[in-house]
């Protein structure tokens, strides 16, 4: 009968956002791309939580399974390399920049590669600054156990007559490209 028949719906895991990604272990330690750097391949770290922009990561959906994690900072996506480390990288929409998320309650996720079906880990469960994030097999661990902390921020330019030419290209990559305030 109709009263036995139900229907399934996908629905996304992670809202898309900003959010500042933290270990479970340690919520002082936050995922950082080393340095703030704004290269192709800077390794992807823990280090102190601080309000700096290269520890905020854009999360968007492709589907209702995968995700891209953009470094806000750099507009570069958290890229598995051919060793299974994590790094940035310009986005070439590749299965190693895609990314799952499988909730294990309480607001903790791990957090799959499509290309390699290997988790975020925390190089050793280590907890001290610099320490390598990397991608490895399931093994239940909480160095594969993060919560996602959502920023409300929004972070902007304001433009008048006075500041000239204005390169829009240079402002996108900034911490303030979320919007300009324009006075004519």
């Amino acid at each position: 009968t109709k009263a036995q028949k139900f229907k399934f719906n996908k629905i996304k895991m992670v809202d898309n956002g900003n959010y500042q990604i933290v270990m479970r272990q340690n919520n002082n330690k936050a995922l950082d791309i080393s340095g703030g750097s704004y290269d192709d391949n800077a390794n992807l770290q823990i280090w102190d939580k601080v309000n700096v922009s290269q520890q905020i990561f854009n999360i968007r959906a492709i589907d209702n399974t995968y995700y891209k994690i953009i470094a806000k900072h750099s507009k570069k996506v958290l890229t598995v390399d051919s060793k299974n480390n994590v790094v940035q990288a310009t986005d070439k929409n590749t299965d190693n920049q895609k990314w799952s998320f499988e909730s294990l309650g309480n607001g903790y996720y791990r957090i799959k590669s499509k290309s390699n079906g290997l988790y975020l880990d925390v190089l050793n469960n280590g907890t001290k600054n610099g320490t390598n994030v990397q991608t490895y097999k399931a093994n239940g661990a909480v160095a594969q156990q993060f919560k996602l902390n959502k920023i409300n921020e929004k972070n902007g330019i304001d433009v008048s007559f006075y500041q000239n030419a204005i390169n829009w290209m240079n402002v996108s990559r900034t911490a303030y490209s979320d919007f300009a305030m324009i006075r004519a």
